[in-house]
């Protein structure tokens, strides 16, 4: 079976294209982006990987260390980071940024490697918090990508450029080491076991959010599965810590544990840490989902912070009638720095909502099961009638905004919205594409997915939302459209707007970070 899986992670194989003259090109951002995806697969590439079987599994990860040894790395240098190490189905992003909000807030040096990016690459590498210059991060690709040409014919057997994101991770990877942080907290990008990420060799302590059925072309159709994709991130003697899982998850989660050494936590409740106030942690991050993320988080750095100042750090791994159980962790007082990293913990794309005049949008890149019927609950508000977000009084015309391609279940993330439309009722929804057509505008090409492809995913997730609604809305009708792009998209929206009659304008857009980057995008919410 790992095997099977390694050949489905083909689609992370490396690009043949080379370009002769780049040497000669202009080297400020927008090349570098522009060059950067050439690095991506295209779309033919990846069907025809993964009908072939692509490569061996057995090449993943040597191959990413033959690419740091072409830029003068190896894997022992990352050990200067300190690293903390991330992976999960949903959640892992925002437990990443919540783990550097607090370690920041307690004067560390942070850097922090999440994906996809929403507006710019450049807000995949951040230091103290803040994306890295367009300056540094096309100085730092330019050096990284004349140091690939440099070496390509010293190592005949590695391909002559990374792909996409194993370049990002290379140039992370630099940019860290450059810059002296105190801590690396690193976000795998598929998986885990397999990642660029995974070439870590000393993490201070993993992490393991809550688990759901994602990319199971590439990780595998059950949870045991997925489960043992991500808990191949566990190191001896880096203590790793999950989140409540399914039992068929832990249970693969265990023996990754005890394969590797290692000691499995589990994290308590957030109701069970207590700040000064005498009151439960706030959250800066909105959505009932995040205090999960955020246990994991506070487990993650008050080990990490314990570490680091050579004092007392968790219990040790205790046999129970023979076999070795996952330890539950209690909560703790909160410091002051770490009740001020949640509160102030920015995550953009995640339960945000920006406003336009009339129009108010709800975006969130949701694209699991869970996570949409997070989002959906995050929408309805407190009260369950998403009114609480607009001073009129006039009941909001609601509009869904949605996308979904690749291997996932559209009527799975659907079926709790049309659940919410059964009770709020959405009057209008657009199945759009992931496009934004904006001159010189590198950061959103993507090269994975044709337009017309992705014109008939939308089509065919109409068709799963009308059926849908059909069966669960007693009779509420819903106007719906394919979109071709945003640009059209939020055209509409905004005729919808005019011609309200002074009702405001509810938009929940959801299914993919994708989508959310080109709307934040398009609204021209600057890069944080």
């Amino acid at each position: 079976m790992l095997r099977i899986i390694g050949r489905r992670l083909s689609r992370l194989a490396h690009p043949q294209r080379t370009t002769a003259s780049f040497s000669t090109m202009a080297r400020d951002y927008r090349s570098a982006v522009a060059e950067l995806n050439t690095m991506q697969s295209n779309a033919a590439t990846l069907q025809a990987q993964r009908a072939s079987g692509g490569r061996d599994l057995a090449q993943e990860l040597p191959t990413m260390l033959k690419f740091m040894a072409r830029l003068g790395m190896k894997a022992e240098d990352l050990d200067v980071l300190n690293p903390l190490h991330v992976t999960g189905s949903k959640g892992k992003g925002s437990t990443c940024a919540l783990s550097e909000s607090i370690l920041r807030q307690h004067g560390y040096k942070t850097g922090l490697f999440t994906s996809p990016h929403l507006i710019e690459a450049r807000e995949r590498i951040r230091i103290d918090g803040n994306p890295i210059s367009q300056e540094t991060f096309a100085n730092t690709f330019w050096w990284c990508r004349d140091k690939l040409e440099e070496t390509r014919d010293l190592f005949p057997e590695c391909p002559p450029l990374p792909a996409y994101f194993r370049c990002l991770t290379l140039m992370a990877y630099k940019v860290f080491l450059d810059e002296k942080v105190d801590v690396a907290v690193l976000e795998v990008g598929i998986g885990g076991r397999y990642d660029a990420t995974n070439v870590v060799i000393n993490p201070w302590a993993c992490a393991v959010t809550l688990l759901s059925l994602e990319h199971v072309q590439i990780l595998g159709r059950t949870l045991p599965e997925i489960a043992n994709q991500k808990g191949g991130i566990f190191k001896p003697n880096a203590p790793a810590f999950t989140v409540p899982q399914k039992a068929d998850a832990m249970e693969e989660l265990i023996r990754c544990a005890r394969d590797r050494q290692t000691t499995l936590y589990i994290v308590p409740e957030l109701a069970q840490y207590t700040t000064s106030s005498g009151g439960p942690p706030t959250l800066g991050l909105a959505g009932k989902h995040q205090v999960t993320n955020a246990s994991t988080a506070l487990q993650l750095t008050r080990l990490w912070r314990s570490r680091k100042e050579g004092k007392a750090t968790l219990p040790e791994l205790l046999p129970r009638d023979g076999v070795v159980q996952p330890i539950p962790l209690p909560g703790f007082a909160l410091t002051a720095e770490e009740e001020a990293g949640l509160v102030k913990c920015k995550w953009p794309g995640r339960t945000q909502v920006v406003k336009r005049d009339s129009v108010t949008y709800f975006v969130d890149g949701s694209h699991t099961a869970e996570s949409c019927a997070a989002t959906a609950e995050w929408f309805a508000g407190p009260d369950g009638t998403n009114s609480n977000s607009s001073s009129s009084k006039k009941d909001p015309v609601r509009v869904l905004v949605f996308n979904c391609t690749g291997d996932r279940e559209p009527a799975l993330l659907l079926k709790p919205v049309a659940d919410l439309h059964a009770s709020l009722g959405f009057e209008h929804a657009f199945f759009c594409t992931n496009s934004f057509i904006c001159p010189d505008n590198p950061d959103q090409n993507n090269l994975t997915l044709p337009e017309d492809k992705d014109q008939r995913l939308q089509k065919s997730n109409e068709g799963v939302w009308q059926g849908l609604i059909a069966a669960s809305a007693a009779g509420k009708t819903c106007a719906t459209r394919v979109m071709p792009n945003v640009n059209e998209t939020l055209e509409a929206i905004g005729e919808l707007g005019a011609a309200g009659a002074g009702r405001p304008v509810h938009v929940l857009v959801l299914g993919s970070l994708h989508l959310v980057g080109a709307f934040l995008k398009a609204l021209e919410v600057p890069v944080e």
